[in-house]
C-alpha cells in the first residue's frame, strides 16, 4: 500500500470519501487546503479503487439540495449563474448518487474544515454498497459526524 504523503495532500486536490455514524456516505474535495484523516491517507490504492467505483459505476439515485451558504464560502471569478452552476456541477453529481458533498475552504483557507456544498434527498447507505467497497469505507468512518446535520466538518 502506498501512503498519500503530506506533500501530495498540499499539492493536489484529493477526492476522498467517508461514512458517518449513521452509515451515510460523503465525498470530500481537499482542494489543496483540506487535511485527510490518517485512515484515508494510508492507502492510495484503496482510495483510488473506491473512487473509481463511485465515479464510474455507481448509478444516480437521488434528487439533490444545494447548501444554503455555499457561495459565501467560495471565491468565484464572477457571480453569474453559469459560473455558480459550473462550481456546483461536480458536487451535485455526487449528491445525485446519494452522497453528501463537501469542499475545503478557498475563500478563507482553513486546513481543518470542509463545508457542505450539496446533499442528497435520499442518502446512500454503507449497507447499499458491495462488500469490496463497504470494507474500504468502513475504515474511513468519522465517528462523531452526522452528515445530514453538519454544514462544517473539521479534520485533524
Amino acid at each position: 500500500m502506498t501512503r498519500i504523503s503530506d506533500e501530495e495532500i498540499f499539492d493536489y486536490d484529493i477526492l476522498w470519501f467517508a461514512v458517518d455514524s449513521k452509515g451515510e456516505i460523503a465525498q470530500f474535495d481537499s482542494g489543496v487546503y483540506g487535511l485527510l484523516p490518517e485512515s484515508v491517507s494510508k492507502s492510495e490504492e484503496q482510495l483510488e479503487n473506491l473512487a473509481e467505483y463511485i465515479c464510474e459505476r455507481l448509478e444516480k439515485s437521488s434528487e439533490t439540495v444545494i447548501s444554503q451558504d455555499v457561495f459565501k464560502r467560495v471565491i468565484l471569478v464572477n457571480s453569474k449563474d453559469e459560473t455558480k452552476l459550473a462550481y456546483l456541477e461536480r458536487s451535485l453529481g455526487f449528491s445525485k448518487k446519494g452522497l453528501y458533498a463537501y469542499n475545503s475552504y478557498d475563500a478563507e483557507p482553513n486546513l481543518y474544515q470542509y463545508f457542505k456544498v450539496s446533499m442528497p434527498e435520499k442518502p446512500l447507505k454503507l449497507s447499499d454498497l458491495p462488500e469490496e467497497y463497504r470494507s474500504i469505507l468502513e475504515q474511513y468512518k468519522l465517528e462523531n459526524c452526522v452528515f445530514r446535520e453538519m454544514d462544517l466538518i473539521t479534520i485533524k
